[in-house]
Order: structure tokens, then sequence, then C-alpha cells
């Protein structure tokens, strides 16, 4: 197969490191089976797709490695960030405190 322009990193590998986040988005809700099959899902078809990239010789081991980190890279900042944010929502001064969950019982 022949391919042409840029190969380092696997700009398809990148992007399959999406699919890892969107297991971790999915994850985070519903029963413990559920989420660690998303997780999982994700990390299988991310990393399938890197290595289905050498297998058709279109790029070589360290462009998927490359493109598996700068994917990984990205996902952590994004998360990164996204905890800050959660910790500033909750902790600022002059900000609405959470409201505790209500039990689901029937008295009342």
């Amino acid at each position: 197969m022949a391919a042409g322009g840029w190969s380092y990193p696997s700009g398809h590998t990148v992007l399959a490191v999406t699919y890892l986040a969107i297991g971790a988005m999915l994850a985070r809700a519903g029963p413990a089976a559920r989420r660690a099959t998303f997780v999982v899902a994700g990390l299988v078809l991310g990393i399938a797709v890197g290595l289905s990239r050498l297998y058709l010789r279109v790029h070589y081991l360290s462009d998927v490695v490359g493109g598996w980190a700068l994917g990984l890279a990205a996902f952590s900042i994004c998360g990164g960030v996204a905890l800050v944010v959660h910790y500033l929502r909750d902790n600022l001064p002059g900000s609405a405190p959470a409201r505790p969950r209500q039990s689901q019982s029937a008295s009342g």
C-alpha cells in the first residue's frame, strides 16, 4: 500500500486514543462490569488501530508509539483541566455548596 505525506506521529493512532477517552467518559455511570467493558473496549480499539497501521506497513513502530504518546498526552491534559475545573467549581469561596444526594427511600 502506498502512502504519502508526513508519517510521524501517526494521525490515525493519535485519533484512536479518542476511543479510550470515549470509553472513559461512558464508564462514569453504571454497574462496574459495564464500566470495565467500556474502558477495555476503548483500549482494544485504540491498540487495534495502531497495530493495523503496522500491519498495512504505512507506518513504522516509532510512528505508532509516538501517536499513542501524543494522544495520551492530550487526553491527560484534558483530564487534568477537567479535574481542576471540578475542584475550583466546588471549592471557591462564594460558590454554592454541593447539594447532598437524597436517598430513594419510600418513607415520607
